[in-house]
C-alpha cells in the first residue's frame, strides 16, 4: 500500500510471506560394491542424502518520507521479519541403529522420507527481530544532492546438512553512509559517490567440511570502510570519458574459531583452535576495483560509426579465511584486462569488430579444491602424491567480427 508520492508527507507499507519445499536426493553408487557397504534398501549405492528442506519468511514493513523544506526531506522506515528453517531427512553411509541419532526420529517411531532407511537429521532454528532505517536528502538547486543514511540487513539462520553440528544464526549488516550525485556543465560532467562504514555481526561463511558436506559457520564480526564513485565526462560531441572505483576495507573484528562440534568467534583459544586472527581479510571481495572507459561516436558517409576502449583493474584477493587454506591456495593477485571495439551502423545493418582481453592477461577470479582443503588441497603447485589447488582463470584474448540485421 502506498500513499500520493505528491504528498508532502507519503508512505508507503506491507506484507511479505515465502514458503519454500525442497526435496533433496543424492545418491552415490559404487559399481560391485559388497553389500555390506550398501545404504540399507539401495543396491550399490555408498552415500545417500534424502531429505525435506523447509523455509519459512515473513514481514511487515513500513516508510515514511517528509519534506520538512521543499529541498529537505526526512525517511523513516521499520521492517518486521521472521523465520521459521527445518531440515529432516536422512544422510550418509550405510545405515544402522547407530547411524541415526539418538533421539532423532527413526523408522520404528515416525514415517521417513521417501523410503530412507532411517532419519538421521530431525532439526530446525527460527527467529525475529526489527530493522531500522534512516535517511536525510538535501537537494541543491543546478547541483543535485547530498545524502546521509543509516540502515540495517539480515539474513536468517538455517540448518546444517552434517548431522553433528548446530543450526547456524543469522547474520546482520549495520551500515553509515554519506553521499553525493551532482551535474555540472549542462550535465556534460556528473559525479556522483559515497563512504560507507559497516558493521557485519555474526558472519556467515561457507566452508568444505567432511565428506565433501558444506557446513556454514557464524564467524563473529567485522568491520567495513570504503567508498565508491564514479565520474563521466563528455568534453566534446561525440566523446565520452567515464570512470568509477570503488575501495572496500573489511577486516575481522576478533579471532575465529572452531571446536569440534562447529565452529564459533571466540577471544582467546580456550581449547579452540584459531583460525583465523583478529585482523584477518574476508575472502572473497578485492580491496580496490576500478574501471576507465573513453567512446567516440561520429557520422562518416552516412554510417554512424562508433571506437571504444576500456581498461578494468581489480586487486588481490583472499580467497579463503582460515589461515591453514590461505597457506594452501594462496591469495589471488591483482589484475588488469583491456576490451575494445569499433563498428559502424546503418538502418537496420551493423557491423563490429571486437576484442575482450586484448592483451591476453592471465587473471584469476578464485582458487578451490575438489574437497576439503585437508584431502583435496595438498599442495599449492600440485606436486605428485599432493592434491591439486584448481584456478578460474578470466576469459582469454577473444576477437571477433560481428554482423547485426535486424528485421
Amino acid at each position: 500500500m502506498t500513499s500520493n508520492k505528491d504528498d508532502r508527507l507519503r508512505f508507503v507499507g506491507g506484507v511479505f510471506y515465502q514458503l519454500q519445499d525442497h526435496h533433496i536426493g543424492q545418491n552415490y553408487t559404487v559399481a560391485g560394491l559388497q553389500s555390506s557397504s550398501w545404504v540399507v534398501g539401495y543396491p550399490t549405492m555408498i552415500w545417500l542424502t534424502n531429505q525435506e528442506r523447509n523455509d519459512k519468511d515473513y514481514a511487515a514493513f513500513g516508510e515514511a518520507s517528509f519534506d520538512i523544506l521543499p529541498n529537505l526531506t526526512a525517511t523513516g522506515g521499520l521492517r518486521y521479519y521472521g523465520y521459521d528453517n527445518s531440515l529432516f531427512g536422512y544422510v550418509g553411509f550405510k545405515s544402522a541403529g547407530t547411524h541415526c541419532i539418538p533421539g532423532a526420529r527413526t523408522v520404528a517411531l515416525s514415517p521417513v522420507i521417501n523410503g530412507a532407511p532411517c532419519s538421521n537429521l530431525d532439526k530446525s532454528t527460527s527467529g525475529h527481530g526489527f530493522l531500522p532505517k534512516g535517511n536525510l536528502t538535501w537537494k541543491i538547486d543546478g547541483v543535485g544532492l547530498v545524502y546521509a543514511t543509516y540502515s540495517e540487513g539480515f539474513r536468517p539462520g538455517g540448518v546444517n546438512r552434517r548431522a553433528g553440528l548446530p543450526p547456524y544464526q543469522p547474520d546482520k549488516l549495520i551500515n553509515y553512509e554519506a553521499g553525493w550525485k551532482t551535474s555540472a556543465w549542462d550535465n556534460r560532467v556528473r559525479f556522483n559517490g559515497a563512504i560507507f562504514y559497516e558493521k557485519w555481526k555474526n558472519i556467515q561463511l561457507a566452508f568444505l567440511g567432511l565428506n565433501g558436506l558444506t557446513t556454514i559457520s557464524n564467524v563473529g564480526n567485522a568491520t567495513i570502510k570504503g567508498f565508491e564513485t564514479d565520474i563521466t565526462l563528455a568534453p566534446t560531441d561525440g566523446l565520452t570519458l567515464s570512470t568509477s572505483a570503488s575501495y572496500a576495507d573489511a577486516t575481522l573484528d576478533q579471532n575465529y574459531c572452531s571446536t569440534d562440534t562447529g565452529n564459533a568467534a571466540c577471544t582467546t583459544p580456550a581449547g579452540n583452535f584459531v583460525e583465523a586472527p583478529k585482523g584477518t581479510r574476508l575472502p572473497v571481495a578485492p580491496k580496490f576495483k576500478a574501471t576507465g572507459i573513453a567512446r567516440y561516436q561520429w557520422t562518416i558517409a552516412g554510417f554512424e560509426a562508433h571506437l571504444q576502449g576500456s581498461i578494468s583493474y581489480q586487486s588481490s584477493v583472499q580467497t579463503k579465511l582460515k589461515t591453514s587454506e590461505t597457506a594452501v591456495f594462496g591469495t589471488t593477485p591483482g589484475f588488469a584486462k583491456v576490451d575494445f571495439s569499433t563498428g559502424i551502423e546503418r538502418g537496420n545493418t551493423s557491423l563490429e569488430l571486437w576484442a575482450k582481453n586484448l592483451f591476453d592477461s592471465l587473471g584469476n577470479t578464485s582458487r578451490y579444491a575438489e574437497c576439503a582443503t585437508a584431502v583435496c588441497g595438498g599442495n599449492k603447485y600440485g606436486s605428485p602424491g599432493a592434491g591439486i589447488v584448481y584456478r578460474v582463470p578470466i576469459v582469454p584474448r577473444q576477437i571477433g567480427l560481428r554482423l547485426t540485421q535486424k528485421f
